[in-house]
């Protein structure tokens, strides 16, 4: 019996779960009878993927302190205490993990910020996370990286930056598509607001570089130059209001309190149900590996307001809804934004397909055996 450790211990209950839980779905039904698969991560109800050659481990992995420490020592010492050593090991966490020698790693990378050419100020309390992530996180990724190492890459934008900024060898990496489960969109009850307002949503963590800020400024420019009326417009952040000053401030501070809410991180059915019902999903983050809600957005025939990034065109370059808008250009974004708010519009819904997938992750893994 070969044993395969795969790693997903992250407290995003969004991105990375899903991920994980997707890639686990299709393992059940690729799973060989002569693999024991140990599960590590952080989620309660994974538990229930449980059965004869799949074993749930739950662990966590704090911040900086569990980068550092957690990929350094437990792993090793879990499989001396359990008299279990791994044939492959898949981190689906971006790093290399200190494991026994001999034994090859397969590193899924799906962190961003290391890659773009974006500085940011450790001073600065908003990007200070950011700051670690583009200069510290690096020697991380790469710190038990040896010849056979195998980095995915879910994006050959991101293949082509691991190589150049990461110095990783092309040969070690491969793309491999980020898969989603396509949801019937027929089934999914709409939100209801309970109001004639016009409802746009940007589902995404409060971090800098999601740059939430150029939507604030699109709204300030409708009102204050194009003389438009934003009494109507309300735009969906899935954050929380705790954490994100600078984006409160900049609201209060340009009177626009009525225009945005606050919605928390929201489960994911309810951010379905947003697409069911909203008028257009703003994406404008400055950087992605993969960018998961723009798939979303599309199976639903839901209007795109995105970027002009090598990340956007890659994953929407078949979809007729999207429009690719400047980086820093809030004019633009307000025209977008007026485009959608009289109308709801839908295009034909599009499920998005690509030439590999998560049953390419998994051969790859089993062949490494």
């Amino acid at each position: 019996m070969k044993n395969v450790f795969i790693i997903c211990v992250s407290k995003d209950p969004r991105g990375a779960k899903i991920v994980f839980v997707n890639f686990l779905n299709r393992l059940l039904h690729s799973k060989r009878d002569d693999i024991h698969y140990f599960l590590f991560c952080s989620w309660e109800d994974i538990h229930s993927y449980e059965c004869e050659n799949i074993t749930v481990v739950i662990t966590k992995r704090d911040g900086l302190k569990g980068i550092m420490f957690h990929d350094r020592n437990f792993y090793k010492k879990w499989s001396l205490q359990n008299n279990i050593i791994a044939d492959v090991v898949v981190s689906m966490q971006n790093t290399t993990i200190n494991y026994f020698k001999g034994v090859r790693q397969i590193v899924l990378f799906q962190q961003s910020v290391p890659l773009s050419d974006i500085q940011w100020n450790p001073f600065i309390k908003s990007e200070r996370s950011l700051f670690f992530y583009k200069n510290i996180y690096p020697y991380f990724i790469k710190r038990y990286f040896t010849a056979d190492t195998i980095f995915v890459a879910p994006t050959n934008w991101v293949k082509e930056k691991l190589a150049s900024k990461l110095k990783i060898p092309i040969k070690n990496i491969v793309t491999i598509y980020s898969e989603i489960i396509y949801t019937d969109a027929s089934k999914i009850i709409p939100k209801i607001h309970n109001d004639s307002y016009c409802h746009f949503i940007y589902p995404s963590n409060g971090s800098k570089h999601k740059n939430h800020t150029i939507i604030i400024e699109a709204v300030k420019f409708l009102r204050d130059t194009s003389g438009v009326d934003i009494s109507d417009l309300r735009i969906h952040f899935t954050v929380d209001k705790e954490g994100c000053d600078y984006l409160v401030n900049k609201i209060k501070r340009l009177n626009l309190e009525e225009c945005f809410y606050f919605d928390g991180n929201l489960p994911y059915h309810q951010v379905l149900s947003f697409y069911k019902s909203a008028n257009a999903l703003l994406f404008p983050s400055l950087i992605e590996s993969f960018g998961l809600p723009l798939i979303e957005a599309a199976q639903f025939g839901l209007p795109v307001l995105t970027v002009d990034l090598p990340y956007a065109r890659e994953v929407l370059s078949d979809y007729e809804g999207v429009s690719f808008l400047p980086l820093h250009d809030p004019s633009s974004w307000a025209r977008g934004i007026s485009m959608y708010m009289t109308n709801q519009i839908r295009f034909n819904a599009c499920e998005i397909k690509f030439e590999t997938g998560l049953d390419d992750f998994i051969k790859l893994i089993h062949k490494s055996l």
